[in-house]
């Protein structure tokens, strides 16, 4: 077998390429950039430098771990999300582009320079929690998770950026390790919301690897959205905002969900980048509005 990086490449993103990768060329220099401990930028400057056997057989093993299915973050152990880099394992769902603008529309409704009190419904890998403590320097983040392994995670991705200081991480279903006594200027969550029948029908990476729990949103995919729309009033302060993730076919549902609380005013439906219904926003009305 040829040794030059360049030949490698060709090598790697054709196996790929067979198993129907979407993105082969680029999961091929990925993880020969990850192997080798460098930027993708020295695969394109040092095409022809030579690797050993030990090197090549590493490579080709990680080859075939993404050939089977297995997500590249995961492989890696590594996944950017608002231009943090974040660590990740099976044990956490990995963070998408679509979850930005979350994140995004968060930063723009409230004022950055507040002390904020916040809270991340199913933190898992610490994505939103982190990101919002990054942006927001005068802000308390607090994370919920019921998967220890996940709070693991996210308390790891918090102390990587220097900001666990103002972030603490809660196990728990939800609402139930929180005080009434509590309250939060913001609660979001990207919560599991595909329906348990649909899982299956994924693509094989997400449906065979990622953590089902944060997957499967009940029969219709709206379990988590009806105890959240619930139970969040009695946490957010008056005037505060309740931001959601949903499915691009669940803004209707999840509207008339919180349409029938009356605790919540001004819901909007925030699109993402390709029109496709992504987070709903809904402020919870002041108290002697009620």
């Amino acid at each position: 077998m040829d040794r030059r990086i360049k030949e490698l490449l060709n090598y790697g993103a054709a196996l790929l390429e067979e198993n129907k990768s979407l993105t082969p060329r680029l999961d091929a220099e990925v993880l020969m950039a990850f192997l080798l401990n460098k930027e993708r930028s020295f695969l394109f400057m040092y095409p022809d430098n030579e690797l050993d056997d030990s090197i090549i057989k590493a490579y080709l093993s990680l080859i075939n771990e993404r050939k089977n299915g297995k997500p590249i973050a995961y492989i890696t152990s590594h996944q950017e999300f608002m231009g943090i880099d974040f660590y990740v394992n099976e044990h956490v769902l990995i963070p998408r582009p679509d979850t930005e603008i979350l994140v995004e529309s968060i930063l723009k409704t409230v004022n950055k320079e507040s002390s904020l009190n916040i809270l991340d419904l199913g933190c898992g890998s610490g994505a939103i929690a982190v990101s919002l403590a990054y942006y927001l320097p005068k802000a308390f983040i607090y994370g919920v998770d019921i998967e220890p392994d996940a709070l693991l995670i996210s308390e790891k991705n918090a102390k990587k950026q220097g900001l666990d200081y103002r972030m603490k991480f809660i196990l728990g279903n939800l609402f139930e390790p929180l005080t009434h006594n509590i309250k939060f200027d913001v609660i979001v969550s990207n919560p599991p919301y595909i329906p348990t029948q649909e899982i299956e029908k994924l693509q094989v990476e997400v449906s065979n690897y990622e953590p089902r729990a944060a997957l499967d949103g009940g029969i219709d995919g709206l379990d988590f959205y009806r105890k959240i729309i619930s139970e969040a009033p009695k946490y957010i302060r008056d005037g505060g905002y309740l931001f959601l993730e949903i499915g691009y076919d669940q803004a209707s549902d999840i509207s008339d969900l919180m349409s029938e609380n009356k605790s919540y005013t001004e819901t909007e439906v925030i699109k993402d980048l390709a029109g496709l219904d992504r987070v709903i926003r809904a402020q919870v009305q002041m108290r002697d509005e009620r």
